[in-house]
């Protein structure tokens, strides 16, 4: 008479005799020791168990009974490899997955990776930028520090595209031969086990000179590799070996290629200049190269020459600073100075090469460029009242200009055929414009507030980098780059007058006049085309006018209701909102319109 029996661990469930009661049973399936019940006890279902019909029950009978016998006395036994069949149904725990070769039994809810793999790839990328923050620190010259952070990020990139994934793909041989499953984020625990070399390397730099210990930590690198393997993969000692051969194989083969493209990073970096000339010698211009003439002071060359490499910086740094445009007196004196202080320290060791007289030659070139350039900083004159020869007059365009109107507390007169703006108001940041001619010529006038109330006059700024000293003293400066720069006073008030044509000829481009009246910057502006001179001269006369106004003197209002009535059929849609703003007192303006 056969029993059924359930493992307590897992749940799977056996028939066997019933002469089996009461013996130690190991499970097939999970590999847990278990007593058979007896057989009024056998007959109850197990928790988890599952009576659902097994198909493949029948075939794997015999070596279900023979999985059940009692337990070997022998101390250690390696597990065969078997194929089992869970129930349909069953619920199995992640700790009773059978136990296979290569891979242990991983704790219940075990998910991601180990604890020391995050500390191991942490401690490799500190140590590397560790290292190169001393080489560069130490390094002879800049060049070679650019070099060795350009060779550390690229070995950084290179240990986790070829040296990481040459671990794991050891490991992953060693699934494939033995058919056991791969721990979670296996490709960080390679990269962890491929970070020991350098680990353990870098304590050289901490522990004492000592050659016997240096030779122990060479020596430690293997077992530790392969111990810190075993833990991290959750591996045994078979699969251990094995995933260590074939994945000591793919990283020594991973090193080397690491090493040859490190080694062609630098010689490039460092031996482009040079080119290497003198490494090879053509033998009586027959074109063959003669090995026998490439002589150890070749080798170590101008390339690998510590000063000789300072002094090529300094000759690139110079060319450099020479073909720099966006840089101004003071900051170029700077680098002078700095350059100098570095030819300077080269000049015991390299005072007799003939680069070093060509780079102090470039050097002193490169002082009298600096000394002739302009300056960063304004001219001292825009901080000091002076009274200008010159006036600025409308000339023979009186009879051109119309009446006076106002803008704020100010008078001018436009002229007689320009027409008023009327989407612009004087309290509006685009400032009051007009318009004339075929071109339609603009002409606007704008007020600016004073910031630096030590600025008497604008400050014209003829190169780009006087632009942020502007800002940070905040002085009111406009862009005068090849403009042709005069003062002059308009009815006793002293303007600048800027005009983008080394000529000052007032028929290209925008013409600018800028005055500081009180708190305020003015800035009137004409903005016209080449073949409508005469519009444009016009309006510069029309700016001639400009004036303060006068104590007690009331103001001509430009939007008058009669000038509005009079632009509804040329600007209709705002003249009209014009209108409807001034509400009753346009009435009489438009009854006068509608009269005539």
């Amino acid at each position: 008479m056969s029993i059924r029996v359930s493992c307590s661990e897992c749940g799977k469930t056996y028939r066997l005799d019933e002469s089996a009661a009461g013996k130690r049973a190991k499970c097939k399936n999970c590999g847990a020791a278990f007593t058979v019940a007896a057989a009024e006890e056998a007959h109850l279902p197990a928790a988890g168990a599952s009576d659902e019909y097994d198909p493949f029950a029948a075939l794997s009978e015999l070596q279900q009974i023979a999985a059940l016998q009692p337990e070997p006395a022998l101390p250690i036994s390696l597990p065969a490899r078997r194929v089992s069949y869970a129930p349909v149904g069953s619920a199995i725990k992640p700790a009773a997955i059978s136990r296979r070769l290569g891979r242990r039994p991983a704790a219940s809810g075990s998910i991601g990776v180990d604890s020391i793999t995050p500390l191991l790839i942490i401690f490799y990328i500190l140590v590397q930028l560790g290292l190169a923050i001393y080489a560069s620190v130490n390094a002879p010259s800049r060049r070679f520090g650019e070099t060795i952070w350009a060779t550390s990020f690229l070995e950084i990139i290179l240990f986790f595209a070829v040296l990481g994934p040459a671990i794991y793909l050891g490991v992953f041989i060693m699934s494939k031969i033995f058919g056991c499953n791969m721990v979670d984020l296996g490709y960080l625990r390679g990269c962890g086990v491929a970070s020991l070399p350098k680990l353990i390397l870098c304590l050289v730099y901490v522990l004492p000179a000592n050659p016997v210990l240096l030779i122990v930590l060479f020596l430690s690198i293997i077992p530790v590799m392969i111990l810190v393997l075993k833990f991290a993969f959750d591996l045994d000692l078979v699969g251990t070996v094995v995933a260590a051969v074939f994945g000591g194989a793919l990283f020594a083969v991973a090193e080397i290629f690491t090493i040859a493209v490190l080694v062609a990073a630098v010689i490039s970096s460092l031996g482009g200049s040079s080119k290497f000339k003198n490494l090879a010698n053509s033998d009586g211009g027959s074109g063959s190269v003669s090995i026998s003439n490439v002589r150890s002071d070749r080798i170590s060359s101008r390339a690998f020459d510590p000063d000789a490499m300072r002094l090529d910086d300094l000759r690139r740094d110079l060319q450099q600073a020479d073909d720099r445009s966006e840089y101004g007196r003071e900051h170029l004196v700077q680098e002078y100075a700095r350059l100098n202080e570095e030819l300077a320290a080269l000049r015991q060791s390299k005072g007799t090469d003939p680069a070093f007289a060509q780079v102090e030659q470039q050097l002193a070139d490169f002082k009298q460029r600096a000394d002739s350039s302009p300056s960063e900083l304004p001219d001292k004159k825009i901080f000091e009242s002076q009274a200008p020869a010159e006036v600025f007059s409308a000339g023979n365009w009186d009879g051109e200009l119309g009446e006076e109107v106002s803008y704020k507390k100010y008078f001018l007169r436009p002229p007689k055929s320009a027409l008023l703006d009327l989407s612009t108001r004087e309290d509006d940041s685009q400032g009051l414009s007009w318009t004339m001619g075929t071109y339609r010529i603009k002409f606007t006038i704008n007020s600016f507030p004073l910031e630096n109330p030590l600025q008497r006059r604008v400050w014209a700024m003829t190169h780009s980098f006087q632009l942020p000293h502007a800002r940070d003293r905040k002085i009111f400066g406009v862009d005068a780059t090849h403009s042709a720069v005069t003062t002059g006073t308009i009815n006793g008030l002293e303007f600048t007058r800027i005009v983008p044509d080394a000529s000052g000829n007032s028929r290209y481009g925008d013409l600018r006049y800028i005055a500081r009246v009180g708190t305020s910057w003015i800035v009137m502006e004409i903005g016209g085309h080449a073949d409508d001179a005469m519009s444009a001269q016009i309006f510069e006369a029309a700016a001639r006018t400009f004036r303060s106004a006068l104590p007690g003197e009331h103001r001509k209002d430009l939007y008058a209701p009669q000038a509005m009535v009079a632009r509804l059929q040329d600007d209709p849609t705002h003249a009209t909102i014009i209108l409807r703003q001034a509400g009753p007192a346009a009435e009489p303006a438009l009854l006068d319109g509608l009269l005539l």
